[in-house]
């Protein structure tokens, strides 16, 4: 069977973009202290600061604490290593809804909180409630952008690769 090529599109990036590596945020403990560690010994890491992009999906459902958190130690330390930030949300509940780019920049000064369509939007839709306990499979589920590589460089995620949102 011959081998194909595939180059995903991933929101608010393309395939002419300069970067080798791409870190999917989810703002949780985790992803944090794991973008910290990048942010503050990218050398370590084989990490080149300048062609690294960190994507965040916003599901409008982050606790308020945890977007003043963000506001308040992340952005600075984004915005000091000169990162590209890229803030994106869903258009609608399926994937051919498309994306919005809500902000794209080096210098990030606000985290957008939502989008057009929100967590609650999408459950609302199929009829089921937020789990409250155990995983969040939702947003496990729905804010990945899977496990794929842009021109061959590191696409870094702490999240699961299957999604049941087409």
């Amino acid at each position: 069977m011959p081998r194909t090529t595939y180059t995903p599109s991933l929101p608010g990036l393309s395939t002419t973009d300069d970067l080798d590596t791409v870190i999917n945020w989810g703002l949780g403990a985790d992803s944090t202290a794991y973008l910290a560690r990048m942010l503050t010994d990218p050398a370590t890491h084989g990490i080149d600061l300048e062609r690294t992009a960190v994507l965040y999906m916003a599901t409008g459902s982050e606790w308020p604490e945890t977007r003043l958190l963000v506001e308040e130690f992340m952005l600075p330390l984004l915005r000091e290593h000169g990162v590209r930030f890229v803030q994106l949300a869903r258009n609608g509940q399926l994937k051919a809804d498309g994306f919005t780019v809500l902000d794209d920049s080096r210098h990030p000064e606000r985290l957008f909180a939502r989008g057009p369509w929100t967590l609650w939007d999408d459950l609302e839709s199929v009829g089921t409630v937020p789990q409250q306990a155990s995983t969040r499979k939702w947003s496990v589920n729905c804010t990945n952008l899977g496990t794929r590589s842009i021109r061959g460089p590191r696409f870094l995620l702490i999240r699961n690769s299957k999604s049941s949102c087409d």
